[in-house]
């Protein structure tokens, strides 16, 4: 039953993005992201899932802009829903990334993964669960820069994201050294 619930979510993932990159319809694929948002709540994975969003907001926002502003060819409508389309695409499979490794446990991963070859099942699972753990390491930062006075709500990308991606690449690079050297001592 452990094993079945885990290869059902991984199947739910892999055909709901498989969907959501075959789907040009842009009413459908709002459904889809705002059933998206929904679950997250059920979940109860709010505190992972609430910075990603405001994110991923931001990041659609640029794509939109990208859309309309190189895209020559179509005319300002149709690149305007290209835009629209490309960048809910975008945030529903992140969404759909982020829920799936923030509800599954790395011991589910490991017995997921355990078909395939060792080196790729290490891979794989060590990729959806070091997501969870850098947006935690990431909150962790933003709370200690605002504490040092850190306007972490400045529009300002420079002068608000610097402070907690410098700290973050670090702590990252950090953890993958330790990750490498305990893997090399266990000899893979």
């Amino acid at each position: 039953m452990y094993k079945l619930r885990s290869m059902l979510k991984l199947v739910a993932l892999i055909s709901l993005t498989t969907l959501m990159l075959l789907i040009k319809n842009t009413l459908l694929i709002s459904v889809i992201l705002a059933l998206i948002v929904i679950t997250r709540f059920f979940l109860q994975t709010d505190k992972m899932i609430g910075p990603r969003v405001k994110l991923l907001i931001l990041v659609g926002i640029s794509i939109v802009i990208f859309q309309l502003c190189f895209n020559f060819q179509l005319s300002i409508t149709q690149r305007l829903l290209l835009g629209v389309i490309n960048a809910e695409k975008i945030m529903a499979i992140s969404l759909l990334v982020l829920l799936y490794s923030a509800t599954t446990s790395f011991s589910e991963l490991m017995a997921l993964f355990s078909f395939l070859p060792k080196r790729i099942s290490l891979m794989l699972t060590l990729a959806f669960n070091l997501l969870t753990v850098m947006i935690n390491e990431m909150q962790k930062i933003v709370l200690v820069q605002s504490s040092r006075g850190l306007n972490v709500k400045s529009f300002n990308p420079k002068k608000s994201m610097i402070p907690v991606i410098i700290p973050l690449l670090h702590r990252s690079f950090v953890r993958a050294e330790r990750l490498a050297m305990v893997l090399h001592t266990r000899g893979w």
